[in-house]
């Protein structure tokens, strides 16, 4: 019995691809991660992101839009399989001058576009809306933007001022 569920085990990792045998290009530790068509298949690849705050102002109680682009910066293409919406900026608010941790994630997005193959070319951007409402009780005091994708991470501090 136990045989028999080893077995299958194995055959689902296979068949879902959770995974990887290794490939003959892996033998030595200088292995490019690249494909020879210049398509970046990993996450450590290089993103920059930019924001712009769609307010004026910023108070308690409000909803605020925040607009991101994420850009590819490496010198190939980054390739995924998934959904379209897979190569979106993951972005939180925190106050940087509480004494507590305060943060603010976004209201959720649907991922509702196209599954399959995609591609984003060198240079290329995609920006996006975040929505974040603003609390009652926020903490008062100066808020920074963390942008994340892969393993890029950016902030971007003093985004706005929260004094009322």
């Amino acid at each position: 019995m136990k045989r028999i569920f080893s077995i299958l085990l194995i055959l689902t990792f296979l068949l879902t691809g959770c995974t990887v045998l290794p490939s003959e290009k892996e033998s030595d530790s200088s292995y490019d991660d690249t494909t020879d068509m210049g398509i970046q298949q990993i996450d450590d690849a290089d993103f920059g992101f930019s924001y712009q705050v769609m307010s004026d102002s910023v108070e308690r109680g409000e909803r605020v839009r925040i607009s991101v682009d994420l850009t590819n910066q490496q010198n190939v293409s980054y390739a995924w399989e998934g959904p379209y919406s897979f190569f979106r900026a993951n972005v939180k608010l925190v106050c940087v001058d509480s004494d507590n941790s305060f943060t603010l994630s976004p209201e959720p997005t649907a991922d509702t576009d196209d599954f399959g193959k995609h591609e984003i070319a060198p240079g290329e951007k995609r920006s996006f809306s975040y929505y974040f409402n603003i609390p009652a009780d926020a903490e008062l005091g100066s808020y920074s933007l963390i942008c994340s994708f892969g393993e890029t991470v950016k902030e971007f501090k003093h985004v706005f001022e929260l004094d009322k």
